[in-house]
Parts: structure tokens; sequence; C-alpha cells
């Protein structure tokens, strides 16, 4: 009996649900459908946004040691360059990456000639440094960086509201890094050369030096054979001479590596796939702004629902009880 009585407890309660939503029918559909009608215009009033990214990899920083990096470490030497480090995120952090971007003059659909991106977006300034400080900020949004921690692979995204102008952007970009690792890295094996001629020139004075101690103490001692002393200092001289030939034949041929370097061509960065006019927009994507907005407009309008009968049950509730205080006290 007890379970008979609760089934028909549950739908009573199933019932009184739906008749007071049933009540308020009206307001459910009015409610959801202006959040319906109200995504729709946003779907289609929205300025659209184009998505066009490059992948890239890039070249690690190789970690063996040439023989003159060793000598120059065994010997104190600091000069010597490890390899050009670089962080393709930082780069498009900088101000000098983002200013050469926003000043460029793209060729564009909302103007009949080229602008730059401050003169694009109309921003507003009582100073040129106030105009690309606010054009930075909104460049800073619609571009975005991915790296596969386990393949390397980095992926640029640009964002804006022509697909032209974002492929135009993203292909720049990869220009400007280009650029920059070649131009630091030509840098870096310029002060590597430098280096190496300094040394160069310092080693042949002391293998010099080492050579005519050598030739001064053979024709001083003609016949060392019968001196152990001698024959010590012959050994000791003779070592310094080989040390120095070795030392001045590897900075020969650093040297020559180094300079082969400066002129190869060898990429840093690999450009896998190079930015394209994308087809579609990227956002707003209509469909799922209606589909969540006409959820949303349903949900809202049952939870108001709900709050009302709250509201309504709480009241009737402080009303008996404020009944039953006053039955107590006659």
């Amino acid at each position: 009996m007890s379970e008979e009585k609760a089934k028909k407890s549950d739908e009573i309660d199933l019932i009184s649900v739906f008749v007071k939503l049933w009540q308020y029918r009206i307001f459910i559909i009015v409610f959801t459908g202006v959040l319906s009608l109200a995504s729709v215009l946003y779907a289609l009033l929205a300025t659209e946004q184009f998505q066009a990214d490059v992948k890239l990899y890039k070249e690690e920083a190789e970690v063996k040691g040439s023989q003159l990096q060793s000598l120059a470490t065994q010997f104190g030497f600091g000069g010597m360059e490890q390899g050009l480090t670089f962080s393709i995120e930082d780069l498009l952090k900088s101000r000098n990456f983002q200013n050469k971007i926003i000043l460029k003059h793209w060729k564009n659909k909302k103007n009949d000639t080229l602008v730059n991106l401050i003169n694009y977006w109309e921003i507003e300034g009582k100073t040129k440094g106030e105009k690309l400080h606010k054009a930075r900020l909104i460049l800073e949004d619609l571009i975005t960086t991915d790296k596969d921690k386990e393949t390397g692979l980095i992926v640029i995204t640009v964002l804006i509201s022509e697909p032209k102008l974002a492929a135009d952007i993203a292909n720049y970009i990869t220009t400007l890094i280009t650029d920059y690792v070649t131009r630091e890295r030509k840098t870096s094996t310029q002060q590597n050369i430098q280096y190496i001629k300094k040394r160069l020139s310092k080693v042949e004075e002391e293998l010099a030096m080492a050579e005519n101690t050598l030739k001064e103490f053979r024709e001083h001692n003609r016949v060392i054979s019968t001196s152990p002393q001698l024959q010590l200092e012959f050994g000791r001289l003779q070592r310094r001479v080989t040390i120095k030939q070795e030392v001045f034949l590897t900075l020969q041929k650093e040297l020559e590596l180094a300079e082969i370097e400066l002129v190869k061509e060898k990429p840093v960065i690999n450009i896998l796939d190079h930015a394209v006019k994308p087809e579609k927009r990227f956002k707003p994507k209509r469909m799922i702004v209606v589909i969540v907005g006409t959820f949303l407009g349903l949900f809202l309008s049952l939870l108001f629902i709900l709050f009302i009968y709250i509201w309504k049950y709480m009241r009737d509730e402080l009303e008996k009880r404020n009944v039953s205080l006053s039955l107590f006290k006659k």
C-alpha cells in the first residue's frame, strides 16, 4: 500500500509541476523567444573573424662542442659563442616586432589604399606612442602561439576580420622571425670569427717564441745525450712547441669553418605550412550561438519560475507562523 501511495504521490507531484509550468507557458515562450531572437541578431550582426595560422619548427641549437671550444674552456677563454637561443613567444611579445607589424601598410577591403593597423582599427590618441600602445594591446589578443612539447611543432595563429589580411599578417610574422634569426646568427658567427682571429694572432706569436726558444737551446747545447737535466729541459721545450702547434692548427681549422658558416644558408626556422586565406569564418559560430541562446532562455525562464514558487512558499509559511503566534497570544 505504501509503495502505491508513493507512486501516486509522485504522479501528483509531476502533474502539479506540469500544471504550474503550464500556467507560465506564455512567459516561458516569450522569454525563450526573446533570448533566441537576441542570439540570432548577435550571430548575424557580430563582426566576422577569420583565422590563419603558420606551422613551423625551430632547429634546436647544436650541443656538440668543437675542438676550439674545448680548448677555450680548458685554457679559461670565454669568448666563444655556444649557439643562438631564442623564444618565438618572446619575439612576438616584444615591442620591436609588434611595432613592425602595426606600422606596416597592409592591403585590405576596408580601405582603398594600403594602411597600417592603427588606421585600419581607427585608433585615436594624442601621440603616436599612445596609438602604438593601444594597437599593441589589440594585437596581443589577435596573435597566439602554441607549441607541441613532444614534437616541437609551433603554430602561430592570427585572428582578424579579413581572411586575406589574416594570412598576410601570419606570413609576415614568419618573415620577421626568419630575418631576425638569420641576422642574429650571422652576428654571432662574425663575433666568433673575430675572437678566433684574435686568438690565432696571439697563439702565432707564442708559437714563434716557443720555436725560437727551442732553436736557441739546440744551438747552445749540441750534445744533450750525456746530461739528464738538458734532456729534461729539451723535452719540456719541445712539448711547448707541440702544444702551440696543435692550438694553432685547430684555430686555423675553426676559422675556416666559421667563415664557411658565415656564408652558408642553413635555415634555423623550418616552415612546415605557410598561412593561406581561410575560406570559412572562425567565429561567430552562428548555429552554436543560436542553440546556446535558446537553451539559456529556457533555463533562465524555468529558474525564474522556480524562484517565484520558492518566494510564494516562504511567504505562505511566514503567514501561517504569524497566525499561529497570534492564536498563542490570545
